[in-house]
């Protein structure tokens, strides 16, 4: 999964044009940079997300296999929805500073 979700947020580019982990400015540290490329900091955050929502989705379909004991149902329902929409506003978030 690890590997996957590396791939999946750009780890081969970075690696292969060789950007760094965090550019630095005279005022700021830029992790996602606004500009045409993607760092290595970026990379990271990217596969987190791509990481706490593939949770989510597999927390989601494991509460639909879970029905005879409705507590568990809810709880891994509640918290399998929460992590998909965390993972939705946190990949916006990052298109929008793009």
């Amino acid at each position: 999964m690890l590997a996957v979700a590396f791939l999946i947020g750009g780890g081969v580019y970075v690696l292969y044009y060789g950007y760094p982990f965090a550019i630095y400015s005279s005022s700021q540290v830029y992790y996602v940079y606004p500009g045409n490329i993607e760092v290595g900091a970026e990379v990271i955050i990217m596969a987190t997300f791509l990481l706490m929502g593939a949770s989510g989705f597999y927390l989601i379909y494991r509460a639909s296999e879970n029905v005879e004991d409705p507590e568990v149902y809810q709880q891994m329902l509640y918290v399998g929805i929460a992590l998909v929409v965390i993972t939705f506003l946190g990949l916006f978030a990052i298109a929008n500073m793009k």
